[in-house]
């Protein structure tokens, strides 16, 4: 409850519980297998302590929970039956039925479209041409967007591009917790075609990822977000990533995937890139082309 409140003593012990998965206690070391936590934490992070970015790197996923609406307040004054009495009508699951399900969404096949948007969002907001190898995760100390590094960027200022609007850059980890999320809802909902998966990425995508980033203070106070609509930012450079790769990136894919193919050479390649001005061509797939030449 409230994990914002746990100060940086209770914050480690519990990093090192997800990381090592064991904890050890007046001498003893319980090992705790595999384990799903559920956790509350105030909206505003730093209310208390500010939560570590690593811890926050390793909430899979973060969901706004309101207050009761006005019709839902009337029917919990109405509600005869407890809560507990009340999840003892629901259907369970049998051990064997529960044991089948990280099976079940592993099964689950993300095609070529939304693994490449996957990875686009999570290099979108990554790719940085000022951080030390490109990658916004390397930054240490003042150096972020929020304190001067893009100034003068040719990117700065262009909302097409996620790259400055955003402090950190994303880790490996959410690249799996978007496979696992899209994937697990996907099951859940019946849903297997590629345009049907590519709309429960858009879904779930926001979700696993506006926790772990801290926007521009200056974008995020203007309408319609007032600094108030901070997951409605992210899902709105969420949207534009994905369109993007879906539609303007389209031939810029094509050309790199042509030169992997060996449809053309790895110069030509380049050559045709260097017409695009998009970080993912510039930082990732003409560097990728240079180390084939």
């Amino acid at each position: 409850n409230e994990i914002n409140r746990f100060p940086s003593g209770k914050q480690n012990l519990f990093l090192e519980l997800l990381q090592k998965r064991k904890v050890s206690y007046a001498g003893e070391t319980l090992d705790l297998g595999d384990t799903c936590y559920f956790a509350t934490m105030n909206p505003d992070f730093s209310a208390t302590y500010p939560l570590d970015e690593a811890l926050l790197d390793r909430i899979s996923i973060s969901v706004p929970a309101t207050q009761p609406d006005f019709l839902a307040s009337l029917a919990l004054a109405e509600r005869e039956k407890e809560v507990y009495e009340l999840a003892e009508s629901l259907p369970r699951l049998s051990s064997k039925e529960f044991d089948s399900l990280p099976g079940m969404v592993a099964a689950v096949s993300l095609d070529s479209r939304v693994e490449l948007s996957i990875i686009s969002l999570l290099r979108d907001f990554t790719l940085c041409e000022r951080a030390p190898a490109f990658d916004k995760t390397q930054l240490s100390g003042g150096s972020k967007p929020s304190r001067g590094l893009c100034a003068g960027c040719h990117y700065f200022n262009n909302p097409e591009v996620c790259c400055w609007q955003v402090d950190e850059g994303l880790s490996d980890r959410v690249r799996q917790d978007l496979r696992s999320y899209t994937r697990a809802l996907s099951l859940l909902l019946g849903l297997g075609g590629s345009g049907e998966l590519i709309e429960v990425l858009r879904a779930v995508a926001p979700y696993v990822i506006w926790h772990r980033l801290s926007p521009n203070r200056t974008m995020l106070e203007r309408p319609p977000y007032y600094r108030a609509g901070r997951l409605q930012y992210i899902k709105d450079l969420v949207e534009k990533s994905i369109n993007r790769t879906l539609n303007e990136r389209g031939e810029m894919n094509m050309i790199f995937a042509r030169a992997v193919d060996g449809e053309i050479s790895p110069r030509e390649a380049i050559e045709e890139l260097s017409g695009y001005d998009d970080p993912i061509a510039r930082l990732d797939y003409a560097r990728a082309l240079e180390r084939m030449v």
